[in-house]
């Protein structure tokens, strides 16, 4: 499933007859090439809690503040710029599962959740298994508004990824049963936006401008849905670009910066995409 960006090709019997190649040594060194880190980074937090498996983050712009989910204790962290970290949802409440992925709306003063019932959790029942539900918190009490289970239609069900647009309409992808599904803002049920068949494990969304949601598929790559006809398209680019293993993205202006990490190596990478955001250019 994974792309091979870098590999050790002289090492792998399976290449020997290639050995002898033109362009065997340039394979190897721009193999070796990507092994290299592009950037730097800076450590900005870290949590007392070396064993909460934490999954994902999202800030508040507003209360300057990383909210970081934890599968492992089925909890949510607050850390504010300039305070100590505190629990917004402590491990255990609400009935929750493992906390996958969380999305602040500042607009809306709401923290929305993913909840989804694994092994890694503390207290995992094997009777919950395959059960999910996407959660609405108050941002300002850490208050449950709102609980949107999946369908019990006796398929497991993973919500791992979403977003949320500009009104508060929230995306949310199932990543073991290939749905995707939205509440509209200023509704309350939980409606399939796509139907399984499409996706084979949809992965994070990101609304474009004029409304399409791209949506990123771990194996298959990257596709753009309409959700005034319900048409998909595909991201075009070319056979040296790997757009598939992305389990995180996020846009600005025409730039895509994807989590790889069904990739060798697991990356962060930027893409570029022309005018209408249906090819990679760069």
């Amino acid at each position: 499933m994974g792309s091979w960006l870098a590999y050790p090709i002289d090492q792998d019997t399976a290449f020997v007859s290639l050995r002898s190649h033109s362009d065997f040594a340039a394979v190897r060194t721009a193999m070796a090439a990507n092994r290299s880190a592009v950037g730097t980074a800076a450590v900005a937090h870290v949590l007392a809690d070396t064993n909460m498996l934490a999954e994902d983050l999202a800030y508040d712009p507003n209360g300057h503040t990383f909210y970081v989910s934890s599968v492992h204790r089925g909890a949510i962290i607050a850390v504010p710029d300039d305070g100590p970290a505190r629990d917004f949802v402590p491990a255990g409440r609400d009935g929750v599962f493992g906390i996958l992925v969380v999305a602040v709306d500042p607009s809306h003063g709401i923290l929305w959740a993913t909840t989804s019932a694994m092994p890694q959790e503390d207290g995992y029942r094997a009777a919950d298994s395959g059960r999910s539900a996407l959660l609405r918190y108050e941002l300002a009490s850490g208050r449950l508004l709102r609980r949107f289970d999946t369908p019990r239609d006796g398929r497991s069900h993973n919500l791992g990824d979403m977003t949320i647009d500009a009104t508060g309409t929230v995306i949310v992808s199932d990543g073991t049963s290939g749905d995707v599904y939205t509440v509209r803002a200023g509704r309350d049920t939980l409606e399939s936006l796509v139907a399984r068949g499409t996706f084979e494990s949809p992965q994070t969304p990101a609304v474009l401008p004029d409304g399409r949601v791209l949506i990123a598929d771990y194996t298959l790559g990257l596709a753009i849905v309409d959700r005034q006809d319900g048409t998909i398209t595909w991201v075009a680019h070319s056979d040296t670009t790997a757009v598939s293993g992305i389990d995180g993205m996020y846009l600005q202006g025409h730039s895509l910066y994807a989590v790889q990490n069904g990739t060798s190596p697991e990356r962060v990478v930027r893409f570029t995409l022309d005018p209408r955001f249906e090819r990679v250019t760069g």
